[in-house]
């Protein structure tokens, strides 16, 4: 909907090989500062109190996704918004690499239902249909 246009992303790369769609950002990372490393230091710190994961597998699929500007000069209200550095932590994270599709769900743990996680899932896979 509308409503939640600024927090939902879709990103594809040009040769069709990953592509990412999140939606629900349960934290963003975002800042102006020139040093674009300083996104991932405060990503690396929240990650180490991330459980249930395994953050140096290739196997999660847990992600930061945003940009970076590549100019200072900010031009218009909706670019300002988003600062030099702008990065989520998506709730729902659709990842499609390699002809597998999977879906990551991040939420803290006293807030974790079962029966939201499988709507979630239910939703993501209505009308899906496997090609042979």
């Amino acid at each position: 909907t509308e409503d939640s246009a600024d927090d939902r992303f879709f990103f594809k790369k040009n040769d069709n090989t990953m592509s990412f769609f999140g939606y629900r950002a349960i934290n963003r990372f975002k800042n102006d500062f020139e040093n674009k490393q300083s996104i991932f230091r405060e990503w690396e710190k929240y990650k180490n109190d991330i459980e249930l994961i395994h953050p140096n597998s290739d196997k999660h699929h847990l992600k930061i996704c945003g940009g970076f500007q590549f100019s200072s000069h900010k031009s218009g209200d909706e670019w300002r918004q988003f600062g030099i550095n702008h990065f989520i932590l998506p709730e729902v994270l659709v990842t499609m690499t390699e002809g597998s599709t999977y879906i990551t769900y991040t939420t803290k743990r006293a807030t974790f239902e079962l029966a939201k996680f499988n709507a979630v899932i239910q939703h993501l896979t209505q009308n899906t249909t496997v090609i042979h």
